[in-house]
């Protein structure tokens, strides 16, 4: 498969980038969708989701560098190149949900409340997103891939089935996250 879903010239756009931006596009749908739900305020979760999105990229990022030192202490300049393979899950959710915490602290809001808005979000974009590791040739195994996503699909079930239950989110999320870090 070509890396590259369209090449036009010098102009290339990675499969990555675009599942990225499909991922990045409905999970603000979903989020201005499940916003109705709420009493918060639109724009406030719209800032936190932009927020989100630039810094679980950078922490995604950063976390893969720490991990894997070896291949930068040499090069500094090469931590700044970007692609789909150099990038950590782990690191990336770590980091939104850091970014949760503090955003939820600086606007005064219930880090649950908010946390149970934004967890739609990542369900779709991951559901949706790791489809872009099929694209790349990067993991030859769609059954795999494809139960990764379904199970991630299912995360925003179990969410709508058991909101009213206080306290179950993070739990689900971690539980649906784990099962496919080792899954992939």
């Amino acid at each position: 498969m070509k890396p590259f879903f369209i090449s036009f010239g010098s102009i290339r756009i990675t499969w990555f980038m675009f599942f990225s931006l499909i991922s990045i596009v409905s999970g603000y749908i979903i989020l201005k969708i499940k916003s109705k739900e709420t009493n918060l305020d639109f724009k406030i979760l719209e800032d936190g989701y932009f927020y989100l999105v630039l810094f679980s990229f950078i922490g995604s990022r950063f976390f893969y560098v720490i991990v894997n030192f070896d291949l930068y202490k040499n090069d500094f300049f090469s931590i700044f190149r970007l692609n789909h393979n150099n990038l950590s899950l782990i690191g990336g959710v770590f980091t939104g949900i850091l970014i949760i915490l503090i955003f939820s602290r600086y606007k005064n809001i219930s880090f649950k409340k908010i946390f149970n808005v934004y967890v739609y979000s990542f369900y779709l974009a991951m559901g949706i997103g790791v489809w872009s590791i099929k694209f790349q040739s990067f993991y030859k195994n769609e059954n795999i891939l494809l139960i990764s996503s379904v199970i991630f699909l299912i995360g925003i079930l179990i969410e709508e089935l058991t909101k009213e239950y206080e306290g179950l989110t993070f739990i689900i999320f971690s539980v649906i996250l784990i099962s496919n870090i080792i899954l992939l």
